[in-house]
């Protein structure tokens, strides 16, 4: 950082006010992007950062002068995610953890649906500013992010996400990828020779592209992969899901839809594991599922952690070179497959 370089001196550099530049680097919405964009120029010009020591200090003040919580942080997720995921009680849970987590590093999360109207982005831009708001979460993977009509430089943005296209923002994730073929690897040696991908709608192409690999690379039974909408009747793709499994009989399912594929092999007397194995990327809350565990806690408490610091150190706006940061899981015995013979 520049040494001596004060708020004044970029003011005067700038021909503004003082409380101008103030309101400028905390993002405040009264201040026009035309006069923010000059403001921050001429910072970049005279290498001025914000003290994040003096950011957290400023904080702090605020906490002693009657306020609970540090900030408000925006949770963006797209439309089409919401209505697919809206009904997920996993994904709820998910959520509210992040809430519990944000409440502990002392912010408050407001959480947004972003519709595919550009007039729409534009304006849940100017409410987020308003709320002086500048820390975004993306929830969940979207392609489009960066085309997204948000006033991005205005905001230190992360995404929890996991995408091998998008790098447009830090994004942090469990490795899905990874996981996906150690299960298909650690579930033959189980015996398992048939496994079927069974998956909703949000999950990506590459995915299921990397089950198709990895069972061939094994040389296993081709069985398609199918992508249900749960956001549809239960009638309808269950329907879907139960004529997948007559017209292929895979001996194990690998799943992300704990609740609603689990609970139709129940409700429809199919026996895990003595029918058929049911194998869970992700089993959250539900450990006697076997799978893959992960821990959603350590990867929110990370994700706030790095969008804290970056607020602290005004690091706003998409970085050059965005990272990339991926979990591992951890793998869940559980009761839903064969036990590793002895």
């Amino acid at each position: 950082m520049a040494e001596n370089i004060r708020m004044k001196d970029i003011a005067d550099r700038a021909g503004v006010s003082i409380a101008s530049v103030s309101l400028t680097l905390s993002n405040h919405a009264r201040i026009s992007a035309k006069t923010r964009a000059h403001i921050l120029n001429v910072c970049r010009q005279m290498n001025y950062q914000v003290n994040p020591v003096g950011r957290a200090l400023s904080s702090a003040r605020k906490l002693s002068s009657g306020k609970s919580y540090l900030g408000t942080l925006a949770l963006l997720e797209c439309e089409q995610r919401f209505e697919i995921s809206k009904n997920n009680a996993e994904v709820d849970k998910q959520i509210c953890l992040l809430k519990k987590i944000c409440q502990q590093y002392g912010y408050k999360l407001d959480h947004f649906v972003v519709t595919d109207s550009c007039k729409e982005q534009q304006a849940l831009s100017r409410i987020i500013r308003s709320r002086g708001i500048r820390g975004v979460i993306v929830y969940g993977f979207n392609s489009d992010i960066h085309q997204w009509a948000l006033e991005w430089d205005c905001f230190a943005a992360i995404a929890i996400a996991n995408s091998m296209t998008e790098h447009f923002i830090h994004s942090i994730s469990h490795c899905a990828h990874g996981n996906l073929s150690e299960a298909i690897s650690r579930i033959t040696q189980r015996g398992y020779c048939a496994p079927g991908f069974i998956v909703g709608q949000s999950f990506q192409q590459h995915y299921l592209t990397e089950y198709v690999y990895s069972t061939a690379s094994l040389k296993l039974k081709k069985i398609p992969p199918i992508q249900l909408d749960f956001s549809l009747k239960k009638s309808v793709w269950r329907k879907q899901a139960l004529n997948w499994l007559n017209r292929h009989s895979p001996d194990v399912l690998i799943s992300n839809g704990n609740r609603e594929i689990f609970d139709m092999l129940r409700e429809e007397n199919i026996r895990v594991p003595e029918d058929i194995g049911f194998f869970s990327l992700d089993v959250w809350s539900l450990r006697h599922l076997s799978g893959f565990f992960k821990d959603h806690t350590i990867l929110f408490e990370i994700l706030i952690d790095i969008l804290h610091g970056m607020m602290l150190r005004n690091k706003i706006g998409p970085p050059k070179n965005p990272y990339c940061i991926s979990l591992s899981a951890e793998w869940n015995e559980g009761r839903t497959i064969r036990p590793e013979s002895s």
